[in-house]
C-alpha cells in the first residue's frame, strides 16, 4: 500500500514539474493535430468566436449612438424621445441577444463536429503508429510493467 502512494506521489511529481517549453510544445501539437484534422472547421472556429467577442463590444457602443441620436436629435417632444428611444433600445437589445444565442448554438455545434474529426484523426493516427510497431515490442517486461501501472 505504501509503495502505491510513493508511485502515485512520483506520478503526481512529475506532472507538476513540466517547464514552460513543455508545455509550449504540449501546446503546439495539440493545436497542429487540431488544425490538421480539420481545417476549415478551425478556422471557422475561430472566426466564430471573433465575432462573438466583438459583438460584446459593439453591443454598447450601437446604444450609445441610439441614445445620442435621441438626445440630439430633431425637435421631438420629451414623452417622442423616450418612446423612441425605449423602442430603438429594446429593438437593438432584441436583436443583439438572437444573435448572441445563434452564435453561441452554432460555436456549440460547430465544436461537437470539430471533436468528432479530431477524435477519429487521433485514433487513426495512433492505430498508424501502433501498427508500425514490431510484436516483438509488446512482448518485453518494460511494457507488461507500463501496462500493469496504467491498469
Amino acid at each position: 500500500m505504501a509503495r502505491k502512494k510513493k508511485r502515485n506521489k512520483e506520478k503526481k511529481d512529475k506532472k507538476s514539474k513540466a517547464t514552460f517549453k513543455e508545455k509550449y510544445e504540449a501546446l503546439k501539437l495539440s493545436v497542429k493535430w487540431t488544425y490538421r484534422s480539420s481545417k476549415g472547421l478551425t478556422i471557422l472556429i475561430f472566426l466564430v468566436t471573433i465575432f462573438g467577442g466583438l459583438l460584446a463590444i459593439v453591443e454598447p457602443y450601437i446604444f450609445r449612438v441610439i441614445i445620442d441620436k435621441i438626445t440630439l436629435g430633431a425637435n421631438f417632444s420629451l414623452v417622442e424621445k423616450l418612446g423612441i428611444g425605449l423602442m430603438g433600445i429594446l429593438v437593438v437589445y432584441g436583436v443583439s441577444i438572437i444573435v448572441s444565442t445563434l452564435i453561441q448554438d452554432l460555436q456549440s455545434i460547430i465544436k461537437k463536429i470539430h471533436s468528432q474529426k479530431l477524435d477519429k484523426f487521433v485514433a487513426l493516427n495512433l492505430m498508424d503508429k501502433i501498427s508500425s510497431l514490431d510484436a516483438v515490442y509488446f512482448e518485453t517486461p518494460e511494457y507488461f510493467n507500463t501496462l500493469t501501472t496504467w491498469t
